[in-house]
This record gives C-alpha cells, sequence and structure tokens, in this order.
C-alpha cells in the first residue's frame, strides 16, 4: 500500500471512533464520563482537528460519517458554509487532498520541480538537500529518519514539492505543495500549499472549510489547573497555568456575552484558552491568550522542575486559594531558590571538568593545583 496514492492509501484503514481522533486522553475519559456525543458537523470537526492521526484514516472516518449520519447544513455563523451540506463539503475537501497528493508524488512533461525533505518547514530553496524525484527524497527522508541524529523526539519531517517559477530570480512565483509526515512515512497533514492543482471552489473549502468552524466543546478543566499542550505527532510541550474555565458557561453574564459574539460569526481561531507560562531559562512569568490546540490539552501530572515551580503559586491564586501578595512572594522565593540551584549545578559541572582535566577525585589536590582564579570561581 502506497502512503501516498489516493486510490489504495485508506485501504484496509478500518473507521475509528470519533473519540479516537481526539488527541488528549483527558478529554476523551471526559466525554466518555458524561456521556457526550458530538454532532455531525463536531464530528467532522474533530476528526480534521486531529494532530495525530493520518490523512487516511480521517478520510475512513469521515466515509462513516456520510454513510451512518443523516446530513445536515451548516449554521448560519460558518460564513463561508452557511447553507451547504456536510456530506458535500467533506466530498469535496476529500477530494482536493487527494488531487494535492497526487500533485505531490507527480510530475508533468517539461515541468520545472524538485522535492526536498526536511526537519522544520524553511523558506528558502537551499536550506535543504533537493531531490530530482519523489521516490528519491522518500528513500532518503526514511534513511534520515532511521538515523539516530535525527531523532523524533522534537523534531518535524515535511516533504516538500517546489514547482519553479519561469523566471528563477522571481521567487514570489514559485509553488510549494507541502505535508507533513509521520515516522511511518504516513501523510499528516498538508502543511503549506500555494500550487494550482485544485478548482477555485475546491480551493475556497479546502483553506476556509474546516477553518470556519467553532464550538463550545465540554471539557474537563477549571481555572488555575496546570495544564501541557502536546501539539503534533511529535509532542511539542509547553506548561502553563490556566486562569479561566476552558468551556464557556451559558449561566455566567460574561460568558453568555462571548457566546452571542461567537455565534454571530467566529473560526476555529477562536477556540482558545489563555494562561500564564514560566520561562524555562529566566525565569520570567508570560501571560498568553492564545493557546489553541484545544483538544491536545491535558493535566499536568509529572512534577514541576527549575523556575516552571512558579506555576503551582499562580494555580493557587487563581483556584482563590491564596492573595496576589502570598502569590508573588512564594514566586520570588522560588526564584532565588532556583538560582542558587542553577549555580551550584554549574559549579559542579565545572569542578567535574576540572577533576578530568587533572584526572583525579581529590578535591584536596584539585583545589591545590588549580590558580587562584578559578578558585575564586569554583568557591
Amino acid at each position: 500500500m502506497d502512503p501516498f496514492n489516493p486510490a489504495t492509501f485508506a485501504e484496509g484503514v478500518q473507521p475509528l471512533d470519533v473519540l479516537d481522533f481526539v488527541d488528549s486522553p483527558a478529554i476523551r475519559t471526559h466525554w466518555e464520563k458524561i456521556g457526550w456525543n458530538p454532532s455531525p458537523i463536531e464530528a467532522s470537526f474533530i476528526i480534521w482537528y486531529s494532530r495525530n492521526r493520518t490523512i487516511a484514516e480521517k478520510h475512513a472516518a469521515w466515509r462513516n460519517l456520510i454513510e451512518t449520519t443523516p446530513d445536515v447544513i451548516f449554521p448560519r455563523h460558518m460564513s463561508h458554509l452557511k447553507g451547504e451540506n456536510l456530506h458535500a463539503f467533506l466530498e469535496t475537501y476529500m477530494r482536493a487532498q487527494e488531487q494535492l497528493l497526487n500533485d505531490l508524488r507527480s510530475s508533468e512533461p517539461g515541468e520545472a520541480c524538485c522535492w526536498f525533505f526536511q526537519k522544520r518547514r524553511i523558506s528558502n530553496r537551499y536550506d535543504a538537500y533537493l531531490h530530482p524525484s519523489f521516490e528519491r527524497a522518500i528513500r532518503e527522508l526514511r534513511d534520515c529518519i532511521n538515523d539516530k541524529d535525527w531523532g523524533l523526539d522534537y523534531d518535524r519531517f515535511f516533504i516538500t514539492k517546489r514547482r519553479f517559477a519561469d523566471d528563477f530570480n522571481d521567487w514570489s512565483c514559485d509553488r510549494d505543495v507541502s505535508v507533513l509526515v509521520s515516522p511511518n512515512l504516513e501523510p499528516i497533514a498538508f502543511v503549506y500549499e500555494n500550487t494550482c492543482p485544485l478548482t477555485q471552489e475546491e480551493h475556497h473549502i479546502f483553506w476556509l472549510g474546516f477553518q470556519e468552524m467553532w464550538f463550545n466543546f465540554p471539557l474537563p478543566f477549571k481555572r488555575g489547573d496546570i495544564l501541557v499542550r502536546r501539539s503534533g505527532i511529535y509532542c511539542d510541550e509547553r506548561r502553563f497555568t490556566l486562569n479561566q474555565d476552558a468551556t464557556l458557561d451559558p449561566t455566567r453574564d460574561d460568558d453568555a456575552k462571548i457566546l452571542r459574539l461567537r455565534k454571530g460569526h467566529s473560526d476555529h481561531r477562536d477556540m482558545l484558552v489563555r494562561g500564564h507560562t514560566v520561562d524555562e531559562k529566566s525565569g520570567v512569568v508570560r501571560f498568553h491568550n492564545f493557546f489553541q490546540d484545544l483538544l491536545s490539552l491535558e493535566p499536568c501530572d509529572g512534577e514541576l522542575e527549575g523556575f516552571e515551580r512558579k506555576l503551582e503559586p499562580l494555580s493557587r491564586f487563581f483556584r482563590g486559594e491564596i492573595d496576589l501578595k502570598r502569590c508573588l512572594q512564594e514566586c520570588e522565593a522560588l526564584h532565588a531558590q532556583v538560582r542558587e540551584e542553577l549555580e551550584a549545578k554549574r559549579r559542579k559541572a565545572q569542578l567535574k571538568e576540572v577533576r578530568r582535566m587533572y584526572e583525579t577525585q581529590s578535591d584536596e589536590l584539585c583545589y591545590a593545583m588549580l590558580p587562584l582564579e578559578l578558585l575564586n570561581l569554583l568557591r
């Protein structure tokens, strides 16, 4: 089976339950506990929103959705989709993705193009090795993924086809189609498309379809929770303290006003929460009002380390357990404590290097042989 061939890539793929497309185990467990079931439009969005499932798995789930649920019409607040049917939209969306996969893996006679892969998305054509065929680029990418030097913990892998403009100096006219791939070289999601194999309708739906959707999903996270955002198949992590409930409550006046605005016009970019992070290097506390990837959020169950321990007093403050003055005092005390720990760690590393240089494990001998300047540094 060729994972890039739309004619065969979904063969044998069994349709999964919609909740299997929720990247966060905590959210899946919560929805199962409360017995919440998404509507057909919500289900289609949840499938699209997954950062871990392959395009083939999503297509199998959408086709199963078409076969097992009644067709519905998009509501008014989804401005680019209002009045359209869900089933027709999904068919068009899948057809556009299949067309792009075909465009990615093939070329027309005389077409000036190349393929390249990279760990992270780049904009300069000289930043990656160029390959004359899709097959060769895939072979090279497979070799690099198997190379321990590349690793998979924090890397993202893309395969890109670049179609060059007639005027080589006119970079703005280059046309790319790029897809994120899993370690098994299965397409996960298109990350960039500046090519022209799509009709105007397909292009419109591909880039404005799911992105025009907004939902107030019932999430289990409350103000003061310390959460981890694991975004994407390679598990980039970000810890933060939530300073608002993740789900809008229509019984609260402020939330009710926001809900009225969202029902007027909104899109997936409005599906976000706000919170505070702590810079791991400087210890500076920062407010962020754009934590997205809501369905990837999980509670932070592990022990916080370093400056991120400041998230604990911040959590107690947002839960109303301590006042702001006490929160700031605890943050200042933690900041001083972590700085002392980092300084002790630095000194220990320096002493270890000195011992290695002088080939001895004796502290007395090391200090006897060191110059005064280095002794003062190590004390």
